[in-house]
């Protein structure tokens, strides 16, 4: 994780009100269906949100979307086949690049 600059700061998480307030310092958070995501949304933090393929997500993510109602800063993800995680990786490393110099 020193390799990526990762830290984990799981230590100091003793409630919701520190997990906000780590997450409202963080850039992007890139999540499966969590927590995380719904509070990262809640609060405006750009956030990436991979779903499976095929599987009954949340109705906040409704069917095709990339986008949601309910949160303007998270963007969807969702696999094109079962099991393949390729498309999603490649489409979120894209649009990575055109946001972050990498």
């Amino acid at each position: 994780m020193k390799k990526y600059n990762i830290k984990d700061l799981s230590y100091y998480i003793k409630s919701i009100n520190d997990t906000a307030a780590i997450i409202k310092n963080m850039d992007l958070i890139i999540s499966i269906d969590s927590m995380p995501v719904h509070l990262g949304g809640a609060l405006g933090v750009k956030t990436f949100l991979i779903l499976l393929y095929g599987t009954i997500s949340d109705w906040r993510w409704f069917t095709d979307e990339k986008t949601t109602n309910w949160y303007n800063s998270v963007t969807i993800f969702k696999q094109t086949n079962k099991d393949n995680y390729n498309y999603v990786i490649q489409k979120i490393k894209q649009e990575l690049e055109r946001l972050y110099t990498i």
